[in-house]
């Protein structure tokens, strides 16, 4: 059994979720949202979890719905939603989960204007507002100094996504599982029945095939 589970589901996922539940195999036809307590009714040693959600570009988040949340939260909230520790497989449908995003100076700077304007935000201050704008402004100036999305070979890079993922797992205690993820945008058109990769910005094409790009497949155990 194949499950789809996204943290917070707007319709923009609903949607990308029934086009998995409608072509992927075997898949349980149900889509899982974060909060609903769902994950510890299925088997953990057989079954495969799909998390569907948006990656960011410049920041190592997990974003839908007007949210964000970074690998530990999002791993918080698989527990709390009663993941077993003893989970398997676990394949991750978001754009360069498997590819540091920013220089690690910019990205951690980016972070910090980030948990700035969810500060603000959790106070009432709405987008627009004078605080937010100067936020906004800060982050652009900072912004301007960062890096494309690219592999991953310098420990002057942030650590990609999808390592952070899997480092959170062996925090809360997670054991034998693998974590399945792309060093490249993930086409939001899985109608095809499978992944395929959004290569546009990378000088190639839209719904490109795996086969064609082994290399951007990153496994983390």
């Amino acid at each position: 059994m194949n499950l789809i589970w996204c943290p917070s589901i707007d319709v923009e996922m609903q949607n990308n979720m029934a086009s998995v539940m409608h072509s992927f195999p075997n898949m349980h036809q149900t889509a899982l949202e974060g909060g609903h307590r769902q994950l510890g009714a299925f088997n953990p040693q057989s079954d495969k979890l799909y998390i569907l959600a948006h990656g960011h570009a410049q920041m190592p988040l997990f974003r839908c719905n007007h949210q964000s949340w970074t690998a530990n939260q999002l791993v918080k909230l698989l527990r709390n939603d009663d993941l077993p520790t003893d989970w398997r497989d676990i394949e991750l449908l978001v754009c360069h989960a498997g590819e540091s995003v920013n220089s690690a100076q910019v990205g951690n700077k980016l972070l910090g204007v980030h948990k700035q304007a969810v500060t603000l935000k959790a106070f009432g201050f709405a987008a627009g507002s004078g605080p937010m704008n100067k936020l906004v402004t800060k982050y652009n100036t900072v912004a301007a100094n960062g890096q494309a999305p690219s592999a991953f070979d310098s420990e002057d890079q942030l650590l990609p996504l999808a390592a952070q993922f899997t480092q959170a797992l062996k925090d809360y205690k997670f054991t034998n599982f693998r974590v399945i993820s792309y060093a490249a945008p993930v086409a939001q058109n899985f109608m095809v029945g499978r992944v395929t990769l959004d290569m546009r910005t990378k000088g190639g094409g839209w719904e490109e095939e795996l086969a064609v790009h082994p290399d951007l497949i990153k496994i983390w155990q």
